[in-house]
């Protein structure tokens, strides 16, 4: 890091923090009515769509958070709660929703209901390398969270759980400025899981500067059980 670098975190990320709390506060406000509505439905209504009993799932949370002024910001605030190291890099989440099976990649032919996930990150000077790009580990970082918020709301309507084992990335080209991360996922088939009850799956998050290059690509090793499966991941 530079020293322009190291006066622009310190006088930038403060000033940062205060705006995004400014904006969580007045999220929260605007926000609350309609998550308490949206968590009154899902303890009342056994067709949200989620199996497990009494959980708003992150599509529908972040579906209704988005719909209203600042409400990203409240949907940031819980993602800072779940992963504060994640959200050290200032992730903004831009779209997470249900899709039909669009990547060739996803296979799975019993699930053509897939999670899409799309965040991004401004380039800051507490992120940078001395090469003035993005750090490569702050890259990373972004795709082991896209890709980590889909697996972990494909989860919510499945008897699945899993844990990241391994993580990887390639890098193709220097990142400046924002750039954009999206993963898409599907949960795989039982047909999938080995005698012991688990599976591997890789979850891959792609990455892109503002000209729609990519400049990386995000593998995330994840090892899959049931929850009826007593064996520890």
């Amino acid at each position: 890091m530079g020293v322009m670098d190291l006066v622009g975190t310190l006088l930038l990320k403060p000033l940062m923090i205060v705006i995004d709390c400014i904006g969580i506060f007045i999220g929260l406000l605007l926000i609350a009515a309609p998550v308490c509505v949206q968590y009154a439905a899902v303890k009342l209504s056994p067709k949200w769509g989620v199996k497990k009993k009494g959980i708003v799932s992150n599509v529908d949370l972040f579906s209704t958070c988005s719909k209203v002024p600042l409400g990203k910001h409240v949907f940031k605030l819980f993602v800072a709660a779940a992963s504060p190291y994640s959200a050290s890099i200032g992730p903004n989440v831009e779209s997470l929703e249900y899709k039909i099976q669009s990547d060739p990649s996803v296979t799975n032919p019993d699930n053509t209901k897939t999670i899409y996930c799309k965040t991004s990150m401004q380039e800051r000077p507490w992120l940078r390398n001395p090469f003035k790009s993005i750090h490569a580990a702050a890259l990373i970082n972004l795709g082991e969270f896209t890709s980590g918020l889909a697996m972990v709301s494909a989860f919510q309507s499945s008897d699945m759980r899993g844990i990241v084992n391994s993580l990887s990335g390639t890098y193709t080209k220097k990142a400046r400025g924002l750039v954009t991360a999206i993963a898409e996922v599907a949960l795989p088939p039982s047909s999938s899981f080995d005698s012991d009850g688990t599976c591997k799956y890789f979850a891959v998050t792609k990455i892109f500067d503002s000209s729609g290059e990519q400049v990386a690509t995000v593998t995330a090793e994840w090892v899959l059980s049931k929850t009826s499966n007593k064996k520890k991941l």
